[in-house]
Parts: C-alpha cells; structure tokens; sequence
C-alpha cells in the first residue's frame, strides 16, 4: 500500500490531519506517507509560511513502569486534548504510535542478500515510541508544541525539520 500526503497549499488547513503510514510498494520499496517536497531544503509550503517537524517521541520503559497508574493514564491521555488543539490550529499533518521494540526487525543486506534479525538496531534505554509531523511558522513554535507534549516531562521530545528529498546538505 501507498500513502501520501497530498499537496498543500498555503491556507489549506485541513480538518482531519494524514496518518502516516509505512507500506510496501509492488517492488518492495518502503514508501513513508507525507513525503517532504523536492527542492533541497527543509519541508516548507508553497508560499513559504511554515516549517514541517518531526516531533519525535521518546520513551524508557524503565521510567514508564515506575510511574503511578493514574499518572501514566494522565500521560496516555493528554495526546487527545494535544491533537484536537494542534488539528484546530491548522499544525497537525500527522501522526503515529509505535509498536513495542520487542516487535522491529532489522534488515542488512550483505553481498546482495538481505537478512532479517529480530529487535531493535542497538540496545538501549529508550526507545522511539511514536510521532507527530507538525507544519508551523517557526523553530521556536515547533519548540512550544513539543513542551506541551507530556513526554517533553520525562524523557524530552526531540524536535527535527524535516527535509526535501534532495536536502541532504542540512
């Protein structure tokens, strides 16, 4: 399957944000819905009002299970109330929640003959546990968005632009 964000113009807010989503395509490639526009730079709109970031979610398992029951229901909870304000302010593009690390498998191809393992790349503490893709006007606004994430609490939220397909130079 094959998802896209479709193209956005400037003012296009939509009510209802993409899921992104990983799919396989007929030859195999991995295709990652909402694709940042070609043109070597960040992932910026059409009239050049705003920025797409990945706000990237981290987790430790260790810090999670220590919590209280009532507190991790308040953490699980405030992605509601973050999504409805980020969707009503025209910023949400996206979002996902990520499997257990138990569940990845890593591919490595050697002498043109791919491998799958199971598990995650490298041991660690945390974890990639899940994201948003968010389009706004600046750096620092991405940095406001991320502090109201309750993760950003605990064990940080990393905010990141996303670049265009040929923006390897950032």
């Amino acid at each position: 399957r094959r998802l896209v964000d479709p193209p956005r113009c400037a003012g296009d807010r939509r009510s209802e944000p993409e899921r992104l989503d990983i799919g396989r395509s007929r030859a195999g490639d991995v295709e990652i819905a909402a694709t940042a526009p070609t043109g070597g730079r960040p992932a910026i709109d059409d009239e050049e009002t705003g920025m797409k970031y990945l706000l990237i979610i981290h987790n430790n398992p260790a810090l999670m299970e220590s919590l209280p029951a009532a507190e991790l229901d308040a953490i699980i909870g405030a992605h509601g109330p973050f999504q409805e304000a980020t969707r009503a302010s025209g910023e949400l593009v996206g979002f996902a929640a990520l499997a257990d690390p138990a569940a990845s498998r890593v591919v490595r191809v050697d002498g043109g003959v791919p491998a799958v393992t199971d598990g995650p790349f490298i041991e660690a503490k945390e974890h990639l546990a899940g994201f948003y893709v968010v389009d706004c006007e600046s750096d620092e606004r991405a940095y406001e968005l991320a502090a109201q994430m309750p993760e950003a609490r605990y064990a940080g939220v990393e905010v990141r632009p996303l670049m265009a397909e040929a923006g390897l130079e950032m």
